[in-house]
């Protein structure tokens, strides 16, 4: 209560210092997260249409994104937030000079989008995830989920903005899935056709687990996934529970909805004059395991209790 009684009035006066700021927002389409994004502003003394002017873009077709992109430059808004590192790159083609927050990134180092965490150096700030890290986590927790597990692939979408963070996400991927005693095999797909081939692929080698690696191409197509997980038979595992909701089996990652909110504390600090070049980036600490056991048994498994013991959310 204290924290909104202070930043309420500071955000008044930074509208009253000039015109009332507009914040682009530019996301392959309507985030299920970004309620928490808004709430978090409210929060912070921002209010859409009493204090801030929010201009969304959202598309489901890659190839619009550098129109969209330059679209909301043209408008020349305090900052431009987006969903991801990919759409960071494209957006930093775009302007050098307009802060770009990014909500859940991959490695912004390794895509050259900031020079150091600690120093972002450039007009790119935000939240990074680095996939790499969490396989290894995924992979013993579904091997514990099907139980006996000697074939398993990671599906990503074909790589776009950062071509070695997806080398070195196969690399740990095939590395730890071999260590675990299973046969990897890494699929990357760019359409809807050819994730569509790439089950029927899975089936074909009696591939028994599959791990989807997050990103614009397959959140676009959370519900398609499972679906096609749930046709084939095949045991998948997802980077967040918004697959989950959508019908698939589980997922073990980042909490999406603090990771928006975090994103709203950088637009707060922006647009009370702190330069992203000056804000260092910043990692998550809140992990959650979602199951849906309604999949599950679809699926003819049985989850061990000790599993869902640690589950944080259980879809039944």
């Amino acid at each position: 209560m204290a924290g909104g009684l202070f930043t309420a009035p500071l955000a008044a006066e930074v509208q009253q210092a000039g015109r009332t700021p507009t914040v682009g927002f530019l996301a392959y389409e309507p985030l299920t997260y970004e309620a928490s994004f808004n709430g978090a502003l409210r929060r912070l003394g921002w209010e859409e249409g009493r204090n801030l002017v929010l201009e969304r873009r959202y598309t489901q077709s890659p190839s619009g994104l550098s129109e969209l992109a330059a679209e909301l430059v043209r408008l020349a808004p305090a900052l431009i937030v987006v969903s991801n590192a990919g759409l960071a790159t494209i957006v930093r083609r775009e302007t050098t000079s307009i802060p770009i927050i990014v909500l859940v990134a991959g490695d912004l180092v390794s895509a050259g989008l900031v020079e150091s965490l600690a120093r972002p150096g450039g007009n790119v700030t935000g939240t990074q995830i680095v996939q790499r890290d969490l396989i290894g986590k995924r992979l013993q927790i579904l091997r514990e989920a099907v139980g006996s597990l000697t074939r398993v692939a990671a599906l990503s979408d074909l790589p776009t903005a950062d071509l070695r963070a997806s080398q070195e996400n196969r690399k740990t991927f095939e590395t730890v899935a071999r260590t675990l005693g299973m046969e990897p095999a890494w699929y990357a797909v760019s359409d809807v056709a050819g994730l569509e081939d790439c089950f029927k692929t899975l089936a074909r080698l009696h591939t028994q687990g599959l791990i989807v690696l997050g990103s614009p191409f397959t959140f676009a197509n959370a519900r398609l996934l499972a679906e096609l997980a749930a046709g084939h038979r095949i045991s998948a595992t997802y980077e967040t529970k918004v697959f989950v909701v959508d019908g698939g089996l589980m997922s073990y990652g980042v909490d999406f909805d603090e990771a928006f909110a975090r994103g709203a504390n950088y637009v707060d600090k922006v647009l009370r004059g702190a330069k992203p070049a000056d804000l260092p980036v910043e990692q998550p600490t809140k992990f959650e395991l979602v199951i849906n056991l309604k999949t599950a048994k679809a699926l003819g498994l049985t989850i061990p209790p000790s599993l869902l013991r640690r589950a944080d959310q259980v879809i039944e």
